[in-house]
């Protein structure tokens, strides 16, 4: 019966939707709406971490990373996805980092897991304004 189904979707051009990857339902989890965002308890965090790194910049405490045969002068984005990396794994490492998340499925790669994460509205808001502490 479910093959007659899957016939007629392929006749219509409609495909079934992918699963959703662990990295996908760990942002959906946390950005969901509800009595409050979780994600908001990180976003107060590195705002705070921000504005101290920004003071440091102005105090020529500068952050280098290896580049080729010297060093570069990281970027604020660099910067913001390491402190990111940092909380996560802190505060969710379970979540990256567990065998048997990993024997269900339910592992999640970190790096990809950041990269939604920094396509947040609020986070990118907060990297192009670091300066304000609200």
């Amino acid at each position: 019966m479910s093959d007659e189904y899957e016939d007629f979707d392929a006749l219509m051009g409609m495909t079934p939707p992918e699963p959703d990857t662990p990295e996908i339902e760990f942002y959906r989890e946390l950005t969901e709406e509800g009595k409050y965002k979780r994600i908001g308890n990180c976003i107060f965090w590195l705002r705070h971490e921000l504005y101290i790194h920004v003071h440091m910049q102005q105090a020529q405490l500068n952050v280098y990373i290896p580049s080729g045969a010297g060093l570069r002068k990281a970027t604020l984005k660099e910067v913001t996805r390491v402190l990111l990396e940092y909380y996560f794994l802190q505060h969710h490492h379970a979540r990256f980092d567990n065998p048997r998340a990993k024997e269900m499925g339910r592992e999640a790669n970190i790096q990809i897991f950041l990269n939604l994460v920094l396509e947040n509205p609020s986070i990118k808001k907060l990297i192009a304004n670091p300066h304000e502490l609200v």
